[in-house]
């Protein structure tokens, strides 16, 4: 019994013909330019569980960008495929060794799990160095965009800075807006990595606010990296933003202080009127005023019947003088 146990297990091995490969998409790359490493490991007995130990050369800057699951294709292989960018980090040969994957099975008949081990081929990657003491190197775009030209006084206005392409965007530090006379916050930088069609795509995202009163212009932020592509060191700067801040010409403090001004500047204009157009009492206005009684008045008043604005004056002092 225990030597059927032991058959069926030893069959189980040799019949599961796990595989590893790992494919490289160079042979040769600058110092720090991204390579992609894809990882394929397949089994012909539907496995439990696929490990695979990783890349653990100190030579490379290792990023593991994705994780598949166990699928199974049309011509009999369960499989799961791994992706990595490697970063070299030291010019000439990086030998970089087998590297072990393990693919757990569980015999149908026993209930045991089985574990095989398989290993991948050696490989040699030459790197070169890069010129002007360059770290940086790869193929990248660079732009700032803003959220609004026009803005109101105090209003936040959100700029973002974005670095496309294929780099080790992880060397990059963070920017500094160069921006005086404001209320500037930045945010730390995102940093992305994928694989896309078996090649690398890296993003780099930074975004500051800006709160201001007056008007202010962004100077150009520069980055210099080396440019695997084209095989020159670039310069790479974003364009000059501004923005303008929108004034009201008045506010409504300005509009009420204004109006209180003019308010007084009427009042002020009739007073000074009423001051320059005000006229001397004549000597019989003040001889009237004087007079001490009804008889003194109508005696003053009496040759100047004949004015209308005395008239009246005089018929009442006559009632009350001879109509007793």
């Amino acid at each position: 019994m225990r030597f059927l146990i032991l058959l069926s297990l030893l069959l189980g091995v040799l019949f599961a013909n796990p595989a590893i490969s790992i494919r490289y998409s160079k042979s040769e790359a600058f110092l720090n330019e991204p390579i992609v490493a894809k990882v394929y490991i397949k089994s012909t007995i539907k496995p439990r569980y696929i490990t695979f130990e990783g890349f653990k050369q100190k030579e490379l800057y290792v990023k593991k960008v994705e994780e598949g699951n166990i699928t199974y294709n049309k011509n009999g292989w369960y499989s799961k495929t791994y992706y990595y960018l490697l970063f070299p980090q030291a010019t000439g040969d990086i030998e970089i060794p087998k590297l072990t994957a393990k693919v757990m099975t569980i015999e149908a008949k026993t209930g045991f799990t089985i574990t095989n081990a398989v290993e991948s081929k050696p490989y040699n990657l030459k790197v070169n160095s890069l010129p002007s003491n360059l770290e940086l190197s790869g193929n990248l775009t660079m732009k700032l965009t803003q959220s609004k030209r026009v803005a109101k006084k105090n209003e936040a206005i959100h700029f973002i800075l974005t670095i496309d392409g294929r780099a080790n965007i992880d060397d990059i530090k963070p920017f500094k807006l160069p921006v005086k006379g404001v209320t500037l916050y930045a945010d730390k930088p995102t940093r992305e990595y994928k694989v896309v069609n078996g090649k690398p795509k890296t993003k780099f995202t930074q975004r500051f606010t800006i709160i201001s009163e007056e008007s202010y212009s962004v100077p150009p932020l520069k980055l210099e990296y080396y440019n695997t592509q084209t095989r020159l060191k670039e310069r790479l700067a974003t364009k000059r933003l501004s923005l303008k801040i929108d004034k009201p010409l008045l506010t409504l403090r300005d509009t009420t202080l204004l109006l209180i001004g003019l308010l007084f500047g009427v009042i002020a204009s009739f007073l000074l009127y009423k001051l320059k157009n005000r006229r001397a009492p004549s000597d019989l206005e003040l001889a009237i005023k004087r007079a001490k009684s009804d008889r003194e008045l109508y005696n003053l008043l009496l040759p100047y019947a004949n004015r209308r604005e005395y008239r009246e004056k005089i018929e009442e002092l006559e009632r009350r003088l001879f109509r007793k």
